[in-house]
């Protein structure tokens, strides 16, 4: 297992754990939002918001964080607009 492998999963199992919505993006160039659903060593299953259940292979994620919400996203591009 390489050290991107390694770093993506202890970071899906950490908003696992704390039931955290999520952003995954893949090498693919495709993304995911939603609550993780279940995780093992070579793959991972999103509950996709506009898909349903999603599943990936560890190896193809390009990033995983903590999905921001709508209200702070708005407010975000509010003020960037301010400026």
């Amino acid at each position: 297992m390489n050290e991107k492998t390694k770093i993506i999963l202890e970071k899906a199992q950490y908003y696992f754990s704390n039931q955290t919505s999520v952003h995954i993006s893949t090498i693919l160039n495709k993304f995911y939002n939603g609550i993780l659903v279940r995780i093992n060593k070579s793959n991972i299953i999103i509950q996709d918001e506009r898909l349903g259940e999603v599943f990936l292979l560890v190896e193809e994620i390009e990033n995983i964080e903590p999905r921001e919400s709508k209200e702070f996203r708005k407010l975000k591009e509010l003020k960037k607009n301010e400026n």
